[in-house]
């Protein structure tokens, strides 16, 4: 009739537990491993009077993530080239990485290798000066936008960090992150002082106002402007629910919604912080998730796809994510407070 399919995490020495219903294919396809466990399988057939056989030779499977990890690179401290607390990094068009050092009030640069090259940023809060510099972007002439922690302006240099212009919001509310899509336009979202100032604002590339759009998520955040669509991460409130769901709301250039994702897997509860997002060439959005120490990687028509990295201080692991960024090289860079971890796409 048909078979039932058992596993147990050997690792934790856990029991053995049926997986689901009875199976009628010969095929089982498992999607609920936990990444770096190794689980024992067992199956048994079930005849049509609906007796259960006995149970085959376990089989033994490791879970191993297709994110494969290459390096760290960076250094604690107040010095050159250090960090205390990093913020949201991304690459320019020659694979150099760009990091916003929000303690030190720093925008940095390094080489592909990951070595030092400069960095630039006084501490104020004057025109050209940076007060917790968060957001940060690169055009396609090398040109850096900075947006501030709980700041009110947008702020422009160029890569030797001279200061071009800025752009306030006259209305005095926050600014969280931006993003620079491949034609020049700055889109900006912004943290709501009441609940309707939920907005992504867009404006030209010297900086003059175009449009705004309200969000469906209490709580908008992340940002991300790339091949004519508008990516932004917020916070749905949900009645009933321990937690509001995280969203990532897809619109196009104009501010038309497209799409919206839950960045769960299906049955997930709990906590998640959506720090930072960035997207592949295939299209796949990746979402650093600082509360499980995780990226989040999801199709932008279903939803969540798979993640990789759990929480902890080791090499390979994540304390608090902080941005993240996917190079031309088929990497994706992880900022976490003094250390940038680099992994290989699959």
């Amino acid at each position: 009739k048909g078979y039932n399919v058992y596993r147990r995490n050997s690792g934790l020495n856990g029991n053995l537990v049926q997986l689901g219903g009875l199976v009628a294919d010969t095929v089982y396809r498992d999607s609920t491993g936990v990444q770096d466990s190794t689980y024992e399988y067992q199956v048994a057939a079930v005849n049509k009077t609906n007796q259960e056989g006995l149970k085959s030779t376990a089989d033994s499977v490791r879970v191993e993530s297709s994110f494969q990890f290459i390096k760290n690179f960076g250094q604690q401290g107040n010095g050159l080239g250090q960090f205390i607390v990093t913020a949201d990094i991304v690459f320019d068009p020659k694979g150099f990485y760009w990091i916003a050092e929000t303690n030190r009030n720093k925008i940095m640069k390094f080489d592909t290798s990951g070595s030092f090259i400069l960095e630039w940023g006084t501490t104020g809060t004057d025109s050209g000066q940076l007060n917790g510099p968060y957001g940060l972007d690169i055009d396609s002439n090398k040109n850096v936008f900075v947006t501030e922690w709980h700041g009110k302006r947008i702020q422009k240099f160029d890569s030797a960090g001279n200061f071009i212009f800025s752009i306030p919001d006259t209305n005095g509310n926050l600014m969280y992150d931006l993003s620079v899509d491949e034609n020049g336009f700055i889109y900006v979202s912004f943290e709501p002082t009441s609940i309707g100032e939920r907005y992504i604002r867009k404006y030209d590339s010297v900086g003059s106002f175009i449009k705004a759009w309200i969000t469906s998520s209490t709580y908008p955040g992340p940002l991300l402007a790339r091949k004519g669509k508008v990516y932004c991460a917020g916070a749905k409130d949900v009645s009933g629910r321990a937690y509001p769901d995280i969203v990532i709301e897809i619109f196009d250039a104009a501010g038309t919604p497209i799409n919206t994702l839950n960045v769960r897997k299906p049955g997930e509860t709990g906590p998640v912080g959506i720090n930072d997002l960035d997207i592949d060439t295939n299209g796949r959005i990746y979402a650093g998730d600082s509360e499980n120490g995780k990226v989040r990687v999801l199709d932008p028509i279903s939803g969540y796809l798979t993640s990789f990295g759990k929480k902890g201080t080791g090499p390979e692991e994540f304390s608090v994510i902080r941005g993240i960024a996917i190079g031309q090289n088929s990497t994706i860079a992880v900022t976490d407070f003094s250390t940038v971890h680099i992994f290989s796409l699959p």
